[in-house]
C-alpha cells in the first residue's frame, strides 16, 4: 500500500500510479477545476495524465486558470489586456500588441525588457519566444536611459 499526501492529506493506494482524475476525485477536488503538483513542481492538468506515486510522496492543489471559450489565451501587460491565439509568442510581438496603452513607446522597442513576476522570468532579445499561460501578469520594463532635468 502507497500512502501520498494531497494538500497534507494522506492518500492510499495500491497502485503505483492513477490518473489525475482519480487523485483530485479521491481528494474531494473537481478534475475540471484543478491541477495537481508534485513536490519535484511537475504539474498535471488534464484529467486523463498518468501519475506516479511513491511512498510519502506529496501533492499539491492549485485551481486550473480559466480559458476563454474562443480558446485565445488572455494575459495582460501592465495592467492592460491582452490575447494571444498560441503560446508562444516573440517578445517583440508582445510589446507591439501592448503598445502606448501599455505605456510602450513603440519606435523604442529595443530598451524594454518583459518580467513574469510569477514564473520570475525576463524576456529582453525582441525574438525570443515568451511562453504564455492564460491569465499571465507581464510587467514591461524600460531599460534605456531616461533624460535628466
Amino acid at each position: 500500500m502507497i500512502t501520498y499526501f494531497v494538500d497534507g492529506k494522506p492518500q492510499q493506494s495500491e497502485r503505483d500510479a492513477r490518473f489525475q482524475k482519480e487523485i483530485l476525485e479521491r481528494a474531494g477536488f473537481a478534475p475540471g477545476r484543478y491541477r495537481l503538483i508534485g513536490e519535484n513542481g511537475a504539474e498535471y492538468r488534464r484529467p486523463d495524465e498518468r501519475v506516479s506515486l511513491a511512498d510519502g510522496e506529496k501533492f499539491e492543489i492549485k485551481p486550473l486558470r480559466e480559458t476563454a471559450p474562443s480558446g485565445e489565451i488572455r494575459y495582460a501587460v501592465n495592467g492592460e489586456p491582452q490575447t494571444a491565439a498560441a503560446s508562444p509568442v516573440p517578445l517583440r510581438e508582445i510589446l507591439e500588441q501592448a503598445g502606448r496603452e501599455a505605456g510602450i513607446e513603440p519606435d523604442d522597442l529595443e530598451r524594454y525588457r518583459l518580467e513574469n513576476p510569477a514564473t520570475e522570468a525576463r524576456y529582453a532579445a525582441l525574438d525570443e519566444p515568451v511562453p504564455i499561460r492564460d491569465g499571465d501578469k507581464f510587467v514591461a520594463i524600460y531599460i534605456g536611459k531616461t533624460p535628466v532635468a
